[in-house]
């Protein structure tokens, strides 16, 4: 029986949630990846599943909300609806068009997600807030009627909050997930009662991590924007942290990365004095996504520890176009503003060689999906400051990626080539329309999945054959290559495949920069 979507349009998602008592329907509809969605709600309990009388709590507004019910009937919104960085609002589900702030926007952090707390044990209910301060996340708690901050829950380390859960029917408990660059997804336990948060679960397991450090800097962008980068750095090769595989971490600087397509992963660490002050240049990879809303958290990362213990440095840029700063930082590098995030990131790799961090004889840069739209235009847009790049599942044609896999779902992110103006911005940056012969590009090295419905290989093909006609590197010395992998989509693999594509990646970046593994 269809009670909603009739006549919409084909590129429409949309989500569903019933509250635990079984009265309140909320539904969300969105078009595509746009920033933005409608939202209904509708009291079953006069009129039962079949025929919902939805009422508008947003329609035809350029923001997000999610809303639910809570078990004191009232309606919690989460929106950045005049709040680019999220605000938390209240209303009477008979009135969901009628908001009231209950905690209101940060200047500087932005919010991600809340649990409701409110057992028989409290004196009185709370309320438990996530927030990502460029990047990093907090947890803090609330006065559940009014909003107000009671105090701040300590965090094990500069890292990532996910996963917020509580009791359905109520309690005193909520649980979280958190990660940093030398710890694996953790499971906290917070006690609302005892006002604690404790581990519940430990993975499996454990790994010896040697002599990380990390630090977060600030650089300058072309147009003058502040932009943060994580660097992420093992012990000096040869030291005796090093060689030992011993080193210190905790509550110090922050960093982070990613592993494989698309897939973010970082952590945090402290320097001692002699890791601090070593700027020797080294072999570096420097990644980054810059799209989506996508924000790159702080979170553990195999791929990104094999690199940093053999000596190297991984570097990871909070681009424009992503959540690091919310939603006006997304929207600073969507549509007619893409190239803001190129700039970002050439930026980025100026600034890692100005500060002596490395070399462009030893800078590789990575990224897949989004990400290997970004690398495409680094290398096309500045390939004098790249030894290397690995370009994974990449968007590289953007005059046509709208005809392939997904891309129609994309249009708004990027713009689309029906509209002349907006095929003007496809065009000033596509990374396949702008490869010249007789340029000295770096080594390249593509890799796709043949089962990949998200991102058409052809990208990767059509502009590896591009790059190896247009090279003027010799092709032993900067190889332009693609890697495939058939029955393998662009998410989730099996495991041994994950190695693989790690290793091969890692060894052709070592390879270009001079890193050996």
């Amino acid at each position: 029986m269809l009670i909603f979507g009739a006549g919409r349009d084909k590129t429409e998602f949309y989500s569903v949630a019933v509250s635990i008592d079984g009265r309140w329907l909320a539904i969300g509809a969105s078009k595509g990846t746009a920033p933005r969605n409608d939202l209904w709600l509708a009291d079953l309990s006069g009129t039962g599943p079949a025929r919902p009388q939805l009422r508008v709590v947003q329609e035809d507004v350029d923001a997000q909300a999610d809303a639910r019910v809570g078990r004191d009937g009232r309606l919690y919104i989460l929106t950045d609806r005049d709040a680019p960085r999220g605000r938390l609002a209240v209303a009477d589900p008979a009135r969901p068009a009628d908001w009231t702030d209950l905690i209101g926007p940060d200047s500087e952090a932005v919010l991600t997600s809340y649990a409701i707390l409110d057992g028989a044990e409290l004196a009185r209910p709370v309320l438990l807030a996530a927030w990502s301060r460029h990047a990093i996340s907090e947890v803090t708690v609330h006065d559940l009627a009014t909003g107000r901050r009671l105090a701040a829950v300590p965090m094990p380390g500069l890292g990532s909050v996910s996963g917020f859960t509580e009791h359905p029917e109520g309690g005193h408990e909520a649980w979280f997930a958190y990660t940093d660059n030398v710890t694996p997804v953790t499971i906290y336990r917070y006690d609302a009662a005892e006002q604690s948060a404790s581990v519940w679960e430990r993975p499996p397991g454990t790994a010896e991590v040697s002599g990380i450090t990390a630090e977060q800097v600030e650089y300058r962008s072309k147009d003058g924007t502040t932009v943060r980068m994580l660097i992420v750095s093992g012990a000096r090769p040869g030291s005796a942290g090093h060689a030992a595989g011993s080193g210190t971490t905790g509550r110090g600087t922050t960093g982070s990365g990613t592993t494989g397509s698309g897939t973010t992963g970082s952590g945090t660490g402290r320097s001692g004095p002699d890791e601090a002050a070593d700027r020797t240049p080294r072999p570096a990879i420097l990644y980054g996504y810059g799209g989506f809303n996508i924000s790159l958290t702080p979170a553990y990362s195999a791929q990104i520890l094999a690199w940093v213990e053999a000596g190297g440095r991984y570097a990871i840029a909070g681009l424009r176009g992503g959540s690091e700063e919310g939603e006006e930082w997304h929207r600073a590098g969507m549509r007619d503003r893409k190239q803001n995030v190129f700039d970002d990131f050439h930026a980025a790799a100026g600034a890692l060689i100005a500060g002596g961090w490395t070399t462009p004889g030893q800078l590789s840069v990575a990224g897949g999906s989004n990400g290997g739209l970004l690398v495409g235009a680094a290398i096309t847009q500045r390939p004098d400051l790249y030894a290397a790049a690995v370009c994974s599942a990449p968007l590289l044609d953007m005059v046509r990626y709208e005809r392939f896999g997904l891309g129609e779902l994309w249009s708004d992110e990027y713009g689309t080539a029906a509209d002349p103006g907006e095929l003007g911005w496809l065009l000033s940056y596509s990374p396949y329309h702008h490869v010249r012969d007789g340029v000295r590009y770096p080594a390249v090295l593509f890799t796709i999945f043949d089962s990949d419905t998200r991102v058409d290989p052809l990208h990767a093909r059509k502009m590896c054959a591009a790059l190896q006609h247009a090279t003027s590197a010799p092709f032993a010395e900067r190889p332009v290559l693609l890697r495939r992998e058939s029955d393998v989509g662009h998410g989730a693999r099996a495991v041994s495949r994950s190695v693989a594509l790690s290793a091969e990646t890692l060894a052709f970046a070592a390879a270009h920069t001079g890193l050996r593994l």
